[in-house]
C-alpha cells in the first residue's frame, strides 16, 4: 500500500500573507491558527501552522486572504532541514495545493471596507440632446 501525505486544515489566518517572487515563481506564506482538544472537558489549544502557496495559488492567496480570514487548506506536509550556527534544524510547513475562503473578505481584520454599490439614476434626470441648441460645454 502506498503512503499518502495529505493535510486538511481549517483555521483563521494569523496575519496578512506575504508574497515573494523567486525568479519567475511566486511564493505566498502565512500562518494559520488551528485549535485541537487537549483532553476531554479541557480547553482547546491553538497551534500555529506555517502555510505556503506557489504559482497562481500564491497570487490568489495574496489577493484574497487577510488576517482573520477563515480558510480551508488542502495540501501536503513538508519538513525542510536547514543549518543555523552549525546546528541542524527542521522547519515544518503545509504546502497548499488548494484553499477555500470560509469567511467573507469584509469579515477579516484590517480588510478594506466593502465597495459601495453604484447608485441608480432615473431617466427623467437627463435632458434630451435634441432639446439643446448648443453643446452643454
Amino acid at each position: 500500500m502506498q503512503a499518502n501525505n495529505v493535510v486538511m486544515l481549517i483555521g483563521n489566518v494569523g496575519k496578512d500573507p506575504e508574497m515573494k517572487q523567486v525568479g519567475d515563481f511566486n511564493i505566498t506564506k502565512f500562518t494559520l491558527a488551528v485549535s485541537r482538544p487537549v483532553a476531554k472537558g479541557k480547553d482547546r489549544v491553538t497551534d500555529w501552522v506555517n502555510v505556503s502557496c506557489f504559482g497562481k495559488q500564491a497570487e490568489l492567496a495574496n489577493d484574497l486572504i487577510r488576517k482573520g480570514t477563515m480558510v480551508s487548506i488542502v495540501g501536503s506536509l513538508r519538513i525542510d532541514a536547514y543549518e543555523s550556527n552549525g546546528e541542524k534544524r527542521n522547519y515544518t510547513t503545509v504546502s497548499a495545493d488548494s484553499f477555500q475562503l470560509l469567511s467573507k473578505k469584509e469579515d477579516s481584520v484590517g480588510s478594506a471596507p466593502p465597495k459601495k454599490k453604484p447608485t441608480l439614476v432615473d431617466e427623467d434626470d437627463f435632458m434630451s440632446i435634441d432639446d439643446l441648441d448648443q453643446p452643454p460645454f
